[in-house]
């Protein structure tokens, strides 16, 4: 079933056809108190410990492809008086994770130690940061809120009253946006001028399903709002320092696990050439391998199922457990993109549900949205396969 043509709006367009209306600027007052901030930071240069951390992707400096117009300030460290900077002197050189709890978002480290409450409410929801411009992003009341990590000031600013159920991304510099501004449905901000526009669709799918209507229809019922200290904080962001964003970890030419089904090429285990395969964790000492994959009906590309794999001892350990070592690798975790931290020694869990290293896996008090400095993760998209050999292998 598709769409009619009345609720499949294009990008550049409002989403008007399905009632999405885009308002910008309307009053909403908020002042910020000032919390106090430390005379000195010790310096934490978590990127030196990686010789991937120092790579830059340069897309992320131009993140969607401009013309030479656009031009970015030289990236420097935030001032030590930033929360950014008090994140790290506070953490004594351990790596600081982000983390929804139910009484807010905390700054935790891999040891469990809360360093800040940078948040303190009930109910925030949708937590994210964008380690680009050092800015967390949370829902609270309805409302998309932002916190300035690189700023002094610990009260988060509300930018969009009534936020649909969609990711921010912020696009700053111009009002010029491309094509697919976020490759994938999202509320675009843009900083000159400040303004919002709502991207509901999918671009991954041509027949629309009943389920992606009704999808696109309760979208449609929120009305956002750009708030006035939204639209200031946004006019703030026109031209930022852009952080260098570390490169992902490389599929391993030289790894091939020993005892996964299908590792030899064959189609065992659901595999059609990449089990068996996978990537270095130099840290570790270890490798995250695909140990199978699994299939929907519906879909085209097969999600890899991964665990560690230890080399010396040709022992398997769930990503999740990196404790629980076995000769044979689990198949109960269908997920291998796991995030490093900049220095290289922790991961966190796609869903966000524990820190691990290499002695451990804990549990921190809530999801794990984001590093403070995050490093290198695993590209799972070189792991997928395409569907061709039947369904839910």
């Amino acid at each position: 079933m598709r769409l009619p043509n009345n609720l499949v709006p294009r990008m550049h367009r409002t989403l008007a056809a399905v009632g999405i209306v885009i308002v910008v600027g309307c009053a909403d007052g908020r002042r910020e108190r000032p919390r106090s901030s430390p005379v000195s930071a010790a310096a934490f240069d978590a990127q030196q410990a990686s010789p991937t951390s120092d790579a830059v992707d340069l897309d992320a400096r131009n993140p969607e492809g401009l013309t030479d117009a656009f031009s970015v300030p030289e990236w420097s460290e935030p001032s030590k008086e930033s929360i950014y900077g008090t994140l790290q002197r506070e953490s004594e050189g351990e790596p600081v994770a982000l983390v929804e709890t139910a009484t807010g978002i905390a700054a935790v480290t891999t040891t469990g130690k809360v360093v800040d409450q940078l948040v303190m409410a009930k109910k925030v929801a949708r937590s994210s940061y964008d380690v680009r411009f050092g800015i967390i992003w949370f829902v609270r009341d309805g409302s998309l809120e932002a916190l300035d990590l690189r700023g002094t000031q610990w009260n988060a600013v509300v930018v969009l009253k009534q936020m649909p159920p969609l990711p921010p991304h912020l696009f700053p510099g111009t009002d010029r946006l491309p094509d697919d501004p976020c490759g994938r449905p999202c509320v675009e901000l843009t900083t000159s001028p400040p303004r919002f526009e709502v991207h509901a669709e999918r671009n991954d799918i041509v027949l629309v399903t009943p389920r992606e209507e009704l999808r696109l229809r309760a979208i449609a019922k929120y009305k956002p709002v750009l708030t006035t200290t939204g639209a200031a904080f946004l006019s703030k962001l026109e031209n930022p320092p852009i952080h260098p964003q570390p490169l992902p970890l490389v599929l391993s030419t030289s790894i091939l696990a020993q005892g996964v089904p299908g590792a030899d090429g064959g189609s065992a285990g659901g595999c059609n050439g990449t089990c068996g395969r996978g990537f270095l964790l130099a840290r570790f000492g270890w490798s995250v391998v695909s140990t199978g994959r699994t299939c929907e009906c519906d879909e085209d590309i097969c999600t890899p199922r991964c665990a560690l794999y230890d080399p010396i001892t040709r022992r398997f350990a769930p990503l999740s457990r990196a404790s629980a070592w076995t000769t044979q690798p689990t198949r109960s975790e269908v997920f291998c993109d796991i995030e490093l931290d900049a220095s290289q020694v922790a991961y966190r869990l796609p869903d966000g549900s524990r820190l691990c290293t290499k002695d451990s896996c804990r549990q921190v008090g809530g999801r794990v949205f984001a590093w403070l400095i995050p490093g290198p993760s695993v590209p799972v998209q070189e792991l997928r396969e395409s569907y061709s050999d039947g369904c839910g292998s």
